[in-house]
């Protein structure tokens, strides 16, 4: 049995080094490194006998100005952030290639006949300019940030000192004591290493459910396999869904692609064919760049 698939693909182009430069010099103006670091002399402050803090035995603030140090970080972190901004845009092309829907394609099988089949395996190939990848799970691409929204990372905050209570504890050396009813109110002492480590004890298989025996999600490969020791007769249909990739060059990539059903007590494989041709164009990513910049806030 043959079937056809046709599907229009967009690849991004990278922005040129001039275009990239402006971006820069839009945000170094919307967000230029500070100079002000408030006051840099070092206050105390009473406290309101009706605040709260007051009652719980807290008299007075004290206030740090920013150090040498930390203005020093705050601007080694501001260029750090000049850059990585930089290198984002710079790669913008390259991350929204990656985050490209490919043509998803979906497998439905099923055991129809009259027992189960034993040993079934279930292969896809792909032949031609075509790979296949079987998908990340939802969970998978927020670890990766695949699916979320781009955004260009927030610059650093600059230091302008900061007030603290001046705590009645550390006259007596309660601050041990503090700490201690700190890391028991975070759940720290409870910490059973006994329990993370069983917990991560890998559940025995399903011999009933299929299992990638050649492939992994998010991986591309000519050849994606399945196993399953014992596929049930007249249950309900095993989906086996897959990205059809090809190349990032312009123009039209065609390919075949091969579903073969296989088991020990099946006498003759089954076979589906599909014929597919991917039409590849490429587009510049300067628009979606320049919102990544005024979307910055």
């Amino acid at each position: 049995m043959s079937k056809r698939l046709h599907a229009k693909l967009q690849r991004y182009t990278p922005i040129s080094p001039g275009e990239c430069d402006e971006l820069m010099a839009r945000l170094a103006t919307r967000f230029p490194m500070a100079s002000d670091f408030g006051s840099r002399e070092p206050q105390e402050r009473l406290l309101d006998p009706a605040d709260l803090r007051a009652l719980l035995g807290h008299q007075k603030e004290r206030f740090e100005p920013a150090s040498d140090k930390v203005i020093s970080a705050y601007r080694a972190k501001y260029e750090r952030w000049v850059e990585s901004c930089r290198a984002m845009l710079t790669d913008l092309h390259i991350t929204l290639n990656k985050r490209a829907n490919w043509p998803r394609l979906t497998v439905r099988a099923r055991n129809s006949g009259t027992r189960p089949a034993n040993d079934a395996l279930l292969t896809l190939t792909a032949a031609g300019k075509l790979l296949l990848m079987p998908p990340r799970r939802e969970e998978d691409d927020d670890e990766g940030n695949q699916t979320g929204p781009l955004a260009l990372p927030r610059p650093p905050n600059a230091p302008r000192g900061t007030w603290h209570r001046v705590d009645p504890f550390d006259s007596f050396g309660g601050r041990a004591i503090r700490e201690a009813l700190d890391l028991q109110r975070k759940g720290l002492l409870n910490y059973d290493p006994m329990h993370t480590r069983l917990s991560h004890f890998p559940e025995p298989q399903d011999p009933n459910a299929f299992y990638f025996k050649q492939g992994m999600r998010g991986s591309p490969a000519e050849v994606i396999s399945y196993e399953c020791k014992q596929w049930r007769h007249a249950g309900s249909p095993e989906d086996f869904v897959v990205d059809v990739l090809c190349p990032s060059k312009p123009g039209n990539h065609s390919g075949l692609i091969r579903a073969t059903v296989q088991a020990a007590n099946l006498t003759e494989p089954i076979e589906v064919h599909l014929a597919v041709v991917i039409e590849m164009e490429e587009i510049p990513c300067l628009e979606e760049a320049e919102a990544l910049v005024e979307g910055l806030r």
